[in-house]
Parts: C-alpha cells; sequence; structure tokens
C-alpha cells in the first residue's frame, strides 16, 4: 500500500512539472518574426525579469542598394518607454555565407527608443541580432530583393490615401515630443506596411500634426516608410 502511495504521488509530481513547463514555455517564447510584402520586418521578446515585465521591439526596413534601417523599442505592459543607461547592441550577420559580423550604431531618438542605418556589404539573407540589457531580439530579413511600395501619387506629388479606409490604423497616443518631431503610438494592425499590432515610435511628416495630440489620447492614422523611417503623414483624433 506504502509503494502504491509513494508510486502514485511521483506521477502526480510528474504530471505537475510537465504542465509548469508548459505554461512556461508559452510565456516566455519569442513570437516569430513577422515578414512584410513591403519590406518591413518586426519582431518582438517579451521579457519577465525579477523586475516588472517590458518588451523589446525591433524593426528593419530594408532598402535600395543594400541600404537597412532600424528602429528598436523598449516599453513596459502599458507601452510607456523605459530608459536604458547604454543603447543597445545591433549586429549583422550573413545567414548563407560565413563572412564578419557587421556593427550598426543606433542614436537613441528619445527615451527608449533607437534609430540606425547602414549599407551592406552584399545582398542575400541576413540576421539582425539587437542585444539590450543581457536580452536578444534575432531578426531575419532579406537584402537586394524586396520591392519598395510606390504610393499612389495625389496632388503636389504626395501620396494620396483619400477613399481608402484600410490605409488608417486606430492607435492611442502614448508620448509627443514636439523638439524632435516624434511620437509614440499604441496602433492596431496595419496591413499596408505588414505590420502586427504593437507600440513604436514615429516621426511626423509635418510639425503641425502634432498639434492638440496628447498623451493617452485615442487617434487615426495614417504612415507609410519615408527614406527607412516610419512616418506618420496624417493623423486625427477620436472621440
Amino acid at each position: 500500500m506504502v509503494e502504491r502511495r509513494r508510486a502514485m504521488v511521483g506521477i502526480v509530481l510528474v504530471m505537475l512539472l510537465i504542465v509548469i513547463g508548459v505554461v512556461t514555455w508559452a510565456v516566455m517564447r519569442v513570437p516569430a518574426p513577422r515578414p512584410a510584402a513591403a519590406g518591413v520586418v518586426t519582431g518582438e521578446k517579451r521579457i519577465f525579469g525579477p523586475g516588472a515585465p517590458w518588451m523589446l521591439l525591433v524593426g528593419a526596413v530594408p532598402g535600395d542598394e543594400r541600404a537597412v534601417t532600424v528602429s528598436v523599442s523598449a516599453r513596459d505592459r502599458e507601452g510607456r518607454p523605459i530608459a536604458s543607461p547604454a543603447p543597445p547592441l545591433a549586429v549583422l550577420r550573413m545567414v548563407d555565407i560565413p563572412t564578419l559580423p557587421e556593427r550598426l550604431v543606433l542614436v537613441e531618438e528619445a527615451p527608449g527608443s533607437w534609430r540606425g542605418a547602414a549599407r551592406l556589404s552584399t545582398a542575400g539573407r541576413w540576421k539582425l541580432e539587437i542585444e539590450l540589457d543581457g536580452e536578444t531580439v534575432s531578426l531575419p530579413f532579406q537584402s537586394g530583393s524586396l520591392p519598395k511600395p510606390v504610393p499612389e501619387a495625389g496632388p503636389g506629388g504626395h501620396p494620396s490615401h483619400a477613399g481608402d479606409p484600410a490605409a488608417f490604423t486606430d492607435g492611442v497616443v502614448l508620448s509627443v515630443d514636439r523638439s524632435t518631431g516624434n511620437l509614440t503610438i499604441s496602433h492596431g494592425p496595419m496591413p499596408k506596411l505588414g505590420m502586427p499590432a504593437m507600440t513604436m515610435g514615429f516621426r511626423a511628416g509635418d510639425p503641425a500634426l502634432l498639434e492638440g495630440l496628447r498623451p493617452g489620447g485615442k487617434v487615426r492614422f495614417h504612415a507609410h516608410v519615408v527614406d527607412g523611417t516610419f512616418t506618420v503623414a496624417k493623423i486625427e483624433p477620436v472621440n
């Protein structure tokens, strides 16, 4: 009888450990990077450390002639930026050819947001590695073969999106920096850019667009990529 009870206890403990392992894997796993039809590639990692949980968000925009623009942001679970004493480390590695890794310098645009650009040594499959505070996000992308989106031209040669509701995205403004022309938005999916719902920094195409915007305000906006930078072309408050 005693041996049977010990065996039952052992089975229960093993099943409990399996359940804990599955739950831990589901919570801690890194979401797979999401390639975008327009060339934008994004990835994110949720970190559950000794302190409060936070997110490391990474985006890469391959351009013409082997150029690539990288954006990195650190946010808490409420979408607020998290300042870091040191910028993230960015390394580019070729996937198919054994070559020396290429460094990319990231410059802080606003607290918790960094951006950098580089011209790769050759076209092909690359992997971007971003490290911040001991956490790493690895993001594969293709250089040299992804076409850039060509928006339909409107009056004055500017992109036209009138009458296209799919071009607009709902979001919540988290921060506005009028001195740099940058803002942070927690937004829904952006099919035009192939981006999932996430929190990230944008640059205002016109400083006047920032007038009247306040943290916590709900908005509808349209953004596109200008010279490798995610840029807001139009934004309006939602009551």
